[in-house]
């Protein structure tokens, strides 16, 4: 059984990386994204992550290469290869 990999070290850098496809996503789930991370903003830092996350997951649709290999496996190669990018670039 292959091992769940966690995929954000917090509730700042969930939605630093979320942001980062948001460009993948249609405009009206853009809005949705990004009406999601302001709600999160009031909440818990986990309660908060785990609600930008479980929104952004159902906007997945959007992007052909995320239906075609499964959501799972897609984030769990994405999201790393993101954050890579950001670390490397300072933005996180």
């Amino acid at each position: 059984m292959a091992k769940k990999l966690k995929l954000f070290k917090g509730f700042d850098e969930c939605c630093a990386i979320v942001e980062t496809f948001l460009e993948d996503l249609t405009v009206p789930n853009r809005r949705i994204v990004k009406r999601a991370i302001l709600r999160a903003k009031s909440m818990e830092e986990k309660e908060g992550t785990y609600h930008v996350f479980q929104i952004f997951r159902s906007c997945l649709w959007d992007i052909p290469e995320a239906v075609s290999l499964g959501f799972s496996f897609w984030l769990q190669t994405e999201v790393p290869e993101r954050r890579r990018a950001m670390e490397y670039h300072g933005m996180i």
